[in-house]
């Protein structure tokens, strides 16, 4: 029996692998809370943790990009 076809092995490394993307897709939707340090929504205006309140992210137009 070869070492790398054993299923404890395949298991492992599906199970890193696993873990691995679970990771990068939780970090995609998320922001740290810089009061606290915890990881929220990307969309949250106010981390439920600490209540620390996220500036508006909106950027707000007086005047249209072109002239006509």
């Amino acid at each position: 029996m070869d070492f790398f076809d054993s299923p404890l092995l395949l298991s492992f490394v599906s199970a890193w692998a696993v873990l691995f993307v679970w990771l990068l897709v939780k970090q995609r939707g998320s922001k740290k809370c810089p009061r606290c340090k915890k990881t929220i929504r990307l969309k949250a205006t106010k981390c439920p943790h600490c209540g620390f309140e996220f500036p508006d992210q909106r950027i707000p137009w007086s005047k249209p990009f072109y002239e006509p």
